[in-house]
C-alpha cells in the first residue's frame, strides 16, 4: 500500500523550506555587515586614537614653549621692577640728603627698604628657577 502525501502539505513544507534558508541567508548576511561595521568603527577608533595621541603632543610641546616664553616674560618684568624701585631709591635719597627733612629721609629709607626687599625676593625667585632648569639632582 502506497501512501500519498496531499500536494498542500508538500507545499508547506517547501514554504517552510524556503523560509527557513531565507532565514539563515538573512542572519548570514547581517552578521557580515555587523562584522564589517564593526570593523570600520575599529578603525576609526584607532585613527582617532592616533590623532588624540597627535594632539597631546602637540598641546604638550605647546606648554612648555609658553611656560617658557612666560618665565622670559616673569624675568623681564621683574628685572624692570628692580631697575624702576633703584631710581626710586636713589632719587628719594638724593632729595633727601639734598633737604635734610626728616619726612624725606624717611620716605628714602621706605624706598630703600621696598628695593631691598625686592632684590631678595627676586634672589629667592631666581634661586629656584635655576635649580628648575637645572633639573632633578643625581638622587632622583
Amino acid at each position: 500500500m502506497q501512501t500519498t502525501i496531499p500536494s498542500d502539505t508538500v507545499t508547506l513544507a517547501l514554504y517552510a523550506l524556503y523560509g527557513s534558508l531565507a532565514t539563515g541567508v538573512f542572519a548570514c548576511l547581517l552578521a557580515l555587515i555587523n562584522n564589517f561595521g564593526q570593523r570600520r568603527a575599529e578603525k576609526k577608533a584607532d585613527i582617532v586614537a592616533v590623532k588624540a595621541e597627535e594632539v597631546k603632543e602637540v598641546l604638550a610641546k605647546k606648554a612648555i614653549a609658553t611656560d617658557e616664553k612666560l618665565d622670559s616674560i616673569h624675568v623681564l618684568v621683574n628685572s624692570d621692577m628692580g631697575k624702576e624701585k633703584l631710581k626710586v631709591a636713589k632719587r628719594s635719597r638724593r632729595i633727601a640728603d639734598l633737604t635734610k627733612d626728616p619726612l624725606d629721609i624717611a620716605i628714602a629709607e621706605e624706598d630703600e627698604a621696598a628695593y631691598a626687599k625686592h632684590q631678595a625676593s627676586q634672589g629667592v625667585v631666581d634661586t629656584a628657577a635655576a635649580a628648575a632648569a637645572a633639573g632633578p639632582g643625581p638622587n632622583v
